[in-house]
């Protein structure tokens, strides 16, 4: 057999054993799939094909909707299963909230207020007496010059006020943050206090000197240095004297506090916030003098004024021993606060009726430190409510107070009146009551 026949009858063989079937060339699909057969819809040309993801069961070459290819859709972020393994969109950044900074927890708590302010004391509401130690003591006076007695009186001084029992309110607001620690802001205020006295009759008294007795009328004096020495001026008044303080006190702060340990019976937390308060004083005093009739009476008026503006930071801690029922607590906090401080002296009508109106002032900033405590006991009246009782005592350096800034000076009748400003600082307090109830959410 020649060699033509034999590749001839060689094909025919071939196409014997294969069958009858359509001949059509074939690429291999991407990562190394079959072919695909024959009737398929090729890729999409032009755009980035991927994996369909399909959930029902596997279809094959042969079943209807088969693709192996298709154009890509959006996931919006839905994570599907195929084949075992998950689809998860990496995040840009759209599709997580912003973060919390409060729980959605805290209370309100309302209390009343009832607060001792620090008397001023017992301070000389005049100057030194040569001749006196006492002059808050009754002593007669005599004439300028002489030893003639002429009037029956003392040398008033601020241990008459009483600057106890201020009204007053306080709100608190609680906020629990997210993460765990809390947030509370606080304002207090005292209704202004106002102590003091008239006397529109002041009478006379029996006085015995040297073996006799005189009756002389009873005055009030304001005793005076002379040209800045120590001596015995006095300025009288015969016909009324009243005298007045009066003190105001309010004030906020927020703080922040870290729930350093709050699991079991006992809490502690330390704190840290700021603070404003404003204290804010008046001494008034007025004296009527009556000359020789018909020349009518006329009234001397000397007022002292101060303001404390403070501010600053503080830091503290909180323990409290919780139980179904009850709560127990204590707080202190250390202040180190700026004080702007501001004082005045005005008199008016001093020596006599005419005497110019004469208004000095003072003013300063320094610093002021202090310390807050507080105890309470809380009764736990239901989830959302609670009744709470507490004291408080509050300690502050540098204060302006209006008995201390009054230098009582006389220059003599051709100067200006010489009761002037003259700015002191002392230490201050005030402590009280403090009774309430809070709203928990």
């Amino acid at each position: 057999m020649n060699p033509l026949r034999r590749f001839a009858l060689a094909v025919a063989l071939g196409a014997c054993s294969l069958g009858v079937a359509d001949a059509q060339a074939q690429m291999p699909g991407p990562a190394g799939m079959p072919p695909m057969p024959a009737g398929m819809a090729p890729p999409p040309t032009g755009a980035y094909a991927e994996p369909m993801l399909y959930d029902g069961p596997p279809l094959g070459y042969g079943d209807p909707g088969f693709s192996a290819y298709r154009t890509p859709q959006p996931l919006e972020g839905v994570q599907r299963p195929m084949s075992g393994w998950d689809v998860e969109v990496p995040d840009d950044g759209t599709m997580v909230g912003h973060p919390k900074l409060f729980a959605g927890s805290g209370f309100v708590r309302v209390e009343y207020l009832n607060y001792n302010i620090r008397n001023p004391g017992d301070v000389l509401m005049g100057a030194p007496l040569a001749d006196n130690a006492y002059p808050t003591d009754p002593f007669v006076i005599f004439a300028p010059g002489t030893f003639s007695p002429t009037y029956y009186g003392i040398v008033p001084s601020t241990k008459m006020f009483d600057l106890r029992d201020n009204n007053g309110i306080k709100t608190t607001l609680g906020f629990d943050l997210a993460h765990g620690d809390s947030v509370e802001l606080s304002a207090f205020f005292l209704a202004q206090k106002k102590s003091g006295y008239i006397n529109n009759d002041l009478g006379t008294s029996l006085v015995d000197i040297g073996g006799f007795l005189f009756e002389l009328p009873n005055v009030y004096a304001t005793s005076m240095l002379l040209d800045g020495q120590v001596g015995n001026t006095l300025y009288v008044y015969n016909d009324g004297y009243a005298a007045f303080y009066q003190s105001q006190v309010w004030g906020a702060e927020a703080n922040y506090l870290h729930d350093l340990d709050t699991y079991g019976a006992v809490h502690f937390r330390p704190m840290i916030g700021a603070r404003f308060l404003n204290i804010n004083e008046r001494m008034s005093q007025y004296g009527r003098f009556q000359q020789l009739a018909p020349v009518p009476s006329f009234e001397t008026s000397i007022e002292s004024d101060t303001q404390n503006y403070l501010g600053g930071g503080q830091l503290g801690a909180r323990v409290e021993m919780v139980t179904h029922l009850f709560d127990f607590g204590a707080e202190a906090k250390w202040l180190m606060l700026a004080n702007s401080m501001y004082a005045d002296v005005a008199t008016n009508n001093l020596r006599f009726n005419g005497d110019p109106y004469v208004l000095t002032s003072d003013n300063t900033t320094s610093v002021s430190t202090g310390f807050d405590l507080t105890g309470w006991a809380t009764l736990h009246l239901g989830p959302k409510f609670d009744l709470r009782i507490g004291y408080n005592f509050l300690w502050l350096t540098g204060i302006t107070r209006p008995e201390d800034n009054i230098y009582y000076n006389e220059n003599g009748v051709t100067q200006p009146a010489g009761v002037v400003v003259d700015m002191k600082k002392h230490d201050w307090s005030m402590s009280g009551l403090q009774l309430g109830g809070s709203l928990k959410w």
